[in-house]
């Protein structure tokens, strides 16, 4: 927690929220839908993880706290974190962890860029990132 220290998670816990709720909606849809599957769910929350659902709670205010507010950087960013959490689940997928059925990598690439996309969007509704260093 030390990355979201200044401002600080008293500012920027409603990106962390922004995250669960946009987790929940799309991962237990998908999951229901038989295009994926999490293989550890016994503490689960309809199919996925309760450690995966907090972890990203945790990556919304990273998220929010990294991204640029504006420009070209902040299109950079969001694609290069799309990128980083895709390589995160390539490598859950091949411990085993994670699994697809009907889905495909570039599926949860694309997935991945609108999930962060609308949690950046609610933290910029929010005004939580008006103290980001990249503004």
């Amino acid at each position: 927690m030390l990355l979201v220290r200044n401002p600080g998670i008293n500012k920027m816990w409603p990106a962390g929220a922004a995250a669960v709720v946009v987790t929940l909606m799309l991962d237990v849809t998908l999951v229901n839908l038989n295009a994926f599957q999490f293989n550890s769910a016994a503490n689960a929350y309809k199919g996925v993880p309760i450690f995966y659902i907090i972890a990203n709670f945790a990556n919304g205010m990273l998220l929010a706290r990294f991204v640029p507010v504006k420009g070209f950087l902040k299109l950079l960013f969001t694609v290069g974190f799309a990128v980083i959490f895709l390589f995160v689940e390539w490598a859950a997928i091949r411990l085993g962890y994670f699994q697809y059925i009907n889905w495909s990598l570039l599926h949860s690439l694309g997935l991945n860029i609108i999930g962060f996309i609308v949690v950046l969007w609610a933290a910029d509704l929010l005004d939580l990132r008006r103290l980001n260093p990249w503004y």
